[in-house]
């Protein structure tokens, strides 16, 4: 099989896990390509998506990304389609040399405001989309540099995730990173490699459960940050819960 037109694509908002979930391919043994960066995040189609936020917004990354009324009203109409094409055109070999016969893939959160493009270029691809309970996508923003309050957090989750759904895919599998433990083999079953026992094994023990809310390697502010979150989190989920 040729893999060049079909990537396996992993979707999800920003801070749900997606990270990891390129990780668990890597263990499978798909091509990642270059994602040493925080992120875990294609360099290649990392650049691709600063390019085309330059495209829509005059006001940087961040404050684009994160802008709720902006990602809201934002609408693509495959306008860089053309554009997109010819960059895979020319850069894809060279970042995934053995495309033609082996599965990569990549992952990049924003790629959620240009859903339509994407699913124009890739019709074939396999796409896995990660989705998880969002509060806890609140909770991560309100403990990260770039933060948002939480309530925009929620927000913030619902919008991407209702772009991200707008157009169902030939082949996609939607998971629930909170159950990822016994999401492994749903993976494993649905991307295009025949992935052993043993390899389902290593990819499960990359999965860390109950982070502590402060840690040596973090400094004082954003322990503190850390623990605010979780405040957050959990008088928004008592609240709720006792109404």
């Amino acid at each position: 099989m040729n893999f060049k037109s079909r990537p396996i694509i992993i979707e999800g908002v920003n801070h749900s896990g997606t990270r990891l979930l390129v990780d668990i391919l890597s263990c499978f043994g798909s091509d990642g390509g270059d994602y040493n960066n925080q992120w875990n995040e294609n360099k290649f189609f990392l650049k691709l998506h600063n390019n085309l936020i330059e495209k829509i917004s005059n006001k940087g990354w961040t404050d684009t990304i994160l802008n709720i009324n902006f990602i809201d009203k934002y609408q693509d109409n495959c306008e860089f389609e053309n554009y997109l094409k010819k960059e895979l055109e020319i850069n894809l070999l060279n970042e995934f040399p053995k495309l033609k016969d082996k599965p990569w893939h990549w992952k990049c959160p924003t790629s959620a405001l240009f859903e339509p493009t994407w699913v124009n270029i890739f019709p074939d691809g396999w796409y896995i989309i990660n989705q998880r309970e969002p509060e806890k996508i609140a909770k991560a923003f309100l403990r990260r540099r770039a933060s948002i309050p939480f309530n925009d957090g929620i927000k913030f989750y619902k919008i991407m995730e209702d772009k991200i759904l707008s157009i169902k895919k030939k082949k996609q599998l939607i998971i629930n990173f909170d159950n990822l433990n016994n999401e492994i083999n749903r993976i494993a079953d649905f991307i295009p490699l025949d992935v052993s026992y043993q390899k389902i094994k290593i990819a499960r023990s990359l999965i860390k459960y109950n982070k502590p809310l402060w840690s040596k390697n973090k400094s004082i502010y954003m322990n503190l940050k850390n623990v605010y979150a979780n405040y957050v989190y959990n008088k928004y989920k008592n609240k709720n819960l006792n109404e």
